[in-house]
């Protein structure tokens, strides 16, 4: 389990909301939305990948590996888009042990991180 400390607000991409993210949050009972004390228990990662590869099939992209390299991805696509180093590390929940990482917590900064994630695009998901 996280620390509370280690917890992040942060803005839902446009492409996310688009899928249905917020609608299966809305509806979901209160508290965690994948139960389960252990990785096993919540299970989530094969349903990523069973779900990923029927979007991809391992015919087109055999190097894929659905589960491994989530936040590299996301944070090549900051770069990619010009999202700044410190709201890219805030989403992603990397440190460098300043002190600056104690700050940025509040509610103030959410439209910001926002900005910067509309400036993600989109990536195309081809289904066929």
């Amino acid at each position: 389990m996280k620390k509370a400390r280690s917890e992040r607000r942060i803005p839902v991409h446009k492409a996310l909301a688009d899928e249905g993210l917020l609608d299966f949050i809305r509806g979901a009972k209160a508290g965690r939305l994948f139960t389960g004390e252990t990785k096993d228990e919540v299970s989530v990662q094969p349903r990523i990948s069973t779900w990923v590869r029927g979007l991809i099939p391992f015919d087109k992209r055999p190097e894929l590996s659905p589960n491994h390299g989530w936040r590299h991805l996301f944070e090549d696509l900051c770069r990619r888009d010009g999202v700044p180093e410190d709201a890219r590390h805030y989403m992603t929940g990397r440190t460098d042990g300043g002190s600056q990482e104690l700050y940025g917590r509040s509610e103030v900064m959410l439209p910001g991180l926002a900005a910067a994630m509309d400036r993600i695009k989109a990536i195309p998901i081809d289904q066929q």
